[in-house]
């Protein structure tokens, strides 16, 4: 099973800032010609590990046209809160059917960056 864990660092955490992270990986697989052909795939689940010292939030979107609506009206979208201490899994069907991107925003001072797990890559459908 193909796997990819992303770091947020302390220092992004404490900026407050909005980090943005693509979530996939470029594969080269074989095309039913024979030939390899990059395929972009996608994590099937994904795990916010927050042992950073403070609360994180998060939201992750399935496509640009959602990002792009985001940046429009960001209002729109509520970000949802990881506390520190906790680990929260998400899996694709039962949250969307694609996760894209993920966006994350610190609200304090972290001790520690945390991880994002992104788990059981499959093709972009």
């Amino acid at each position: 099973m193909k796997n990819k864990v992303f770091t947020v660092s302390k220092a992004e955490i404490d900026s407050g800032l909005e980090k943005s992270i693509d979530t996939y990986i470029d594969i080269n697989d074989v095309s039913p010609s024979g030939a390899y052909e990059a395929r972009r795939y996608y994590p099937r689940k994904v795990n916010f590990l927050n042992t950073s010292g403070t609360t994180i939030s998060a939201n992750i979107f399935s496509s640009d046209a959602e990002i792009m609506a985001y940046s429009g009206s960001p209002t729109n979208y509520d970000f949802f809160t990881i506390p520190n201490g906790t680990s929260l899994i998400l899996t694709a069907s039962s949250i969307l059917p694609t996760a894209y991107q993920i966006k994350v925003i610190g609200s304090g001072t972290a001790s520690t960056g945390m991880n994002i797990e992104c788990i059981g890559y499959q093709p972009y459908r």
